[in-house]
Parts: C-alpha cells; sequence; structure tokens
C-alpha cells in the first residue's frame, strides 16, 4: 500500500513540474510575439474644410492608451497590433473608429455632429448639463463674441448678444463700469439690480463704482469688478436668467446668475504658447446738432458783451444778439468773431485707444493640465487726460491625484490704474457739462489758451457760474489728477472624490482679497483714501 500512495504521488510532483516549466516559458514567448505586432501609427486630424483640429483625442479602442493631435493636428500613438481600432473624437464632431490593419498613417477627416452640438450650460457648483433638460432659462454664451468687440470690460462685448440682458455703457471713461439688467429693473431706491457673478465657482456681487452724486470720488465712474476678468481667459459663460438662479445660489442671485469658469488647459496635449493682441479705437458720437442753437450768441436780452467784465458774467447765456461775424469782445478781454462754434466738445475730446495683449502658457499629460497667462491692457479715454491700465495674471489647474481623487485650482489676480476718470452726471468738473452750458460764440480756443488767469494763477472766470461750470482745460493745464489703484486676488481651490460614476464629494475653498487705493489734488489741496477689503465666502 505504501508503494501504491509514493507511485501516486510522484505522477503528480511531476505533472506540476512540468506545468511549472512551461508557464516559466510563455511570458517570453508572449513578450517576443507582442513586440512583432506593436506598431507605431501617425497621421493627420481635419475638419470638414480641411484645417486641423488641435486637441482631438485619439483612443485605443478597450483601452486606455490614447493621445491628442498638436496644433498641427497632427498625432503618433503606439498600439497592441494590426486589429486594434482606433476611435477619434472631438466636441462637436462625430466620433469615428477606424481600423488599423497594414496602415502606418492614419490621416481623418472629421465631420460636424449636429446632435452632439446640443447647448450644454454650466449650471451651480460646476455641473454641466444641457439646456434642453433644465426646468430654467439658461444661456450659453459664444465665447468668440467676447474676444471679437474686445472692450476694457469684458460685459460690454456681450451688448445685444443675449436676449433678456441688457447691458448699458455710461460715457464714463476708458475704465468705466458696465450697468448690467436681467430682465429688467427689479427695485428702485439704491436696491442692486444687477445679477450674481460666479467665477470658478467663487460667488461676487458686480460692486459697480459708478457715479452717485457730487465730491471728488462721487462724481467719478471708477469701475466694477468685472474688469478683473480677462476675456482670453475665459473658457465658458452661462447667462441664469430670473429669480430661478436664487434656488441655486440664494438671494444674492434673485436677480439672476451669470456663471464664468476659466481656462485650465487640455489633458495630452503637450506644451503650448498661445498669444493675442487687438487694437481698438473709439469716438463720440456727434448727435448734438439736434439739439444745438446755432443762431444767438452770448449775452443777455438781446445784446452782446461790451466789456470783460460782462463777458465773465454773462457768458453762460445765450440770450444775446444774431451772430453775425463781428469781432466782439470774450472773457479774457481778447475780441474774437461773433460767430457759432458747435463743434467745441467734440473738438476738444480725442480718439480714444485700447491695446491688450495676452500670452498664455497651457500644456498636459495623462493626469492633468494647466494654463498660465498674462495679459496687459493699455486704454485711453475720450478725454484728453484720461487712462486706464491694467495687468492680469491667471493660472488654472487640473490635476488627478489619483484615479478618484481630483485637484483644481484657479487664481486670478488683477491690477487696475484708473488714472483721471471724467466727473459726470453732476455740476462742476467735466467737458460735457462746461460745453453744453456755455454760449457757442466763444470759441475753443479762448478757453485753452485763456485757462489760467495769468496773475492769480487760480481759473480764468469764463462765466457767472464758475465753481458748477468749470473748463475742463485749467485742471489739465495745472497738473490736477485723480488716481484710483485697485488691486484684487481671486482664488479657488477644489477638491473631488468620485465614488462611483455617478456620486461623488467635494469640497471648495474660495479667497478674494482687495486693496483700493485713491489719491486725488483739486486747485489747492491733495487728499488720498485707502482701504483694504476681505470677502469671506
Amino acid at each position: 500500500m505504501r508503494k501504491h500512495y509514493f507511485g501516486i504521488f510522484s505522477s503528480m510532483l511531476l505533472i506540476v513540474c512540468f506545468n511549472t516549466t512551461v508557464l516559466g516559458r510563455d511570458p517570453g514567448v508572449s513578450t517576443r510575439s507582442n513586440e512583432q505586432q506593436q506598431r507605431e501609427l501617425q497621421g493627420r486630424v481635419t475638419d470638414e474644410n480641411g484645417q486641423p483640429i488641435p486637441g482631438a483625442n485619439i483612443v485605443e479602442k478597450g483601452t486606455s492608451n490614447g493621445t491628442a493631435t498638436d496644433a498641427s493636428g497632427l498625432f503618433k500613438l503606439l498600439v497592441a497590433d494590426e486589429k486594434s481600432t482606433l476611435v477619434f473624437s472631438f466636441i462637436g464632431y462625430a466620433t469615428q473608429e477606424v481600423l488599423v490593419g497594414s496602415q502606418s498613417t492614419i490621416d481623418i477627416s472629421m465631420q460636424l455632429d449636429i446632435q452632439s452640438l446640443e447647448e450644454v450650460v454650466v449650471t451651480a457648483l460646476g455641473i454641466k448639463k444641457e439646456s434642453k433638460k433644465l426646468g430654467y432659462s439658461a444661456t450659453s454664451v459664444k465665447t468668440s463674441e467676447l474676444l471679437s468687440q474686445r472692450t476694457t470690460n469684458v460685459m460690454e462685448s456681450l451688448v445685444g448678444k443675449v436676449a433678456g440682458l441688457n447691458i448699458t455703457a455710461p460715457a464714463a471713461g476708458a475704465g468705466g463700469s458696465m450697468q448690467i439688467r436681467l430682465r429688467g429693473q427689479a427695485a428702485f431706491a439704491g436696491a442692486n439690480n444687477a445679477p450674481l457673478f460666479v467665477i470658478n465657482g467663487l460667488p461676487i456681487n458686480q460692486d459697480a463704482r459708478g457715479a452717485n452724486g457730487a465730491g471728488a470720488v462721487a462724481q467719478r465712474d471708477r469701475g466694477d469688478n468685472l474688469q478683473n476678468i480677462n476675456p482670453d481667459d475665459i473658457e465658458s459663460m452661462t447667462v441664469l436668467k430670473g429669480s430661478t438662479a436664487a434656488a441655486l445660489y440664494g438671494s444674492r442671485a434673485a436677480n439672476g446668475a451669470i456663471i464664468i469658469t476659466t481656462k485650465s488647459g487640455n489633458k495630452n496635449q503637450g506644451i503650448g504658447v498661445d498669444y493675442t493682441s487687438s487694437y481698438t479705437a473709439s469716438q463720440a458720437l456727434n448727435f448734438m446738432g439736434e439739439i444745438i442753437q446755432t443762431e444767438y450768441g452770448a449775452g443777455r436780452s438781446g445784446v452782446r458783451p461790451a466789456t470783460q467784465g460782462i463777458a465773465q458774467d454773462n457768458s453762460h447765456f445765450a440770450w444775446g444778439e444774431r451772430l453775425d461775424g463781428v469781432p466782439s469782445v470774450n472773457f479774457d478781454g481778447v475780441l474774437r468773431p461773433y460767430s457759432a462754434n458747435p463743434d467745441r466738445l467734440f473738438d476738444f475730446l480725442r480718439t480714444g485707444t485700447n491695446f491688450t495683449n495676452t500670452i498664455g502658457l497651457s500644456g498636459g499629460g495623462a493626469n492633468g493640465s494647466f494654463r498660465a497667462s498674462f495679459a496687459n491692457t493699455d486704454a485711453k479715454g475720450i478725454v484728453p487726460n484720461n487712462e486706464y491700465k491694467k495687468k492680469i495674471f491667471n493660472v488654472g489647474i487640473n490635476h488627478n491625484i489619483t484615479q478618484k481623487l481630483k485637484l483644481m485650482m484657479n487664481i486670478n489676480y488683477a491690477f487696475e490704474e484708473n488714472i483721471n476718470p471724467p466727473a459726470i452726471g453732476t455740476q462742476g468738473e467735466g467737458p460735457v457739462n462746461f460745453f453744453t452750458r456755455v454760449a457757442i460764440s466763444t470759441p475753443l480756443e479762448a478757453f485753452e489758451n485763456s485757462a489760467i488767469h495769468p496773475t492769480s494763477g487760480a481759473e480764468y472766470k469764463t462765466n457767472g457760474f464758475l465753481g458748477t461750470v468749470n473748463n475742463p482745460y485749467y485742471p489739465i493745464q495745472k497738473g490736477q489728477f485723480f488716481n484710483d489703484d485697485r488691486k484684487r486676488l481671486l482664488g479657488t481651490a477644489t477638491l473631488r472624490y468620485d465614488f462611483t460614476d455617478w456620486l461623488y464629494a467635494q469640497g471648495r475653498f474660495n479667497y478674494d482679497y482687495g486693496t483700493n487705493f485713491i489719491e486725488w489734488n483739486s486747485r489747492k489741496y491733495s487728499f488720498w483714501r485707502g482701504n483694504s477689503f476681505l470677502i469671506p465666502c
């Protein structure tokens, strides 16, 4: 019996050893076979017009092996064997599958997919949904429209572009704010009627610092928070209309909400550099001919000024004699033709300019992507001494820490210099207030050449309302200034853990910090006012 069992055990041992030996050889054989079968493919992806598509995805079907096209639409990919199938996809285009076979070069022309172009919008917490599945009104803004009509305030580019969104740009200089209303005025008596803005999950108010009353500060429009955003950095913008947005963001969004997401690069795209430069010019439209009379000159009771003193006291009245071109005394004692000068305001104003340059660096690999950009804006208003300068630095990062844990970070830093924003909407300073209230018979050269009294150095008395109707050449020639410097840092960091394909947990930290320094001088005094603000989120 013992011998019998020993024989059976020996046979089993022999089989195990034999099988083990065979298994030891199999990996080597399999590897040599895979090396012989693996092949490198290359090709180019274009659109229906033959133009390259950068960032198109190419994936070996059934695997995680893939790549993306470069700026020229070119790609290279190592696949398992000739039986592999490549899947080509890009947003807005129909997905295509190609069997590798014996091909070493695969060129693909992608076609638009009308069904895949259903409008996708970003709602609360960055959730993306098809607009037709929403129970409220939402509109996705084409980012190209923000760039084709570039202004110093990103919202001004949307005038007339979104139904129900009313944007009014006041005549307030190069760095002026916008009046933004969604579906009309909601309240009065100083209430905030602007929608809520959510930038990468960070809610902020428009905070329009518009002209509101008299005084050196209140009579000037000093912009709003939307000037902190560079349109080149915007990836998507969604307008949520009406009070339904309050269900997503609370009472702050009772007037609607505008959701802005900035760029953070694309995965598998390599390193890329983008550069944009734009130059725009602006001029004031002249409709004054419809409201200004050109028949009577300075004076009262049908009589023109006969002396310098009378001219100084009555040049704001246009109840004198009919204009006849006869030399008559002006406020500075100089004889000039008693004629109409209807274009003084527009001869005083200049052509405004806006020169903006943006450079961006982006990249991405299999586990994440990034984009960093710097933008510089140098704008000049139509009022001669008005300037607006802005620098914006933006960084966006997406990174898969693990397969289920993701980190998203966005930082935006803006530095603004609003130099001599014009006084508007009140008496006192401002060219519009002045040139529409002094008699049309005094030419522009009189105000320019005689802005400063040669003896006292004070403002020459041009009219009887000096103090409420002031010569705009005087502060320019005296070197008076009003400077508003503003710095703001917006930051968002988000961690997301995916439990399943349909369930995840997300935490977000928001940071909003800014400083504001205002300095100005008048005839005898200099002033400054500074403050900083930290907005908890």
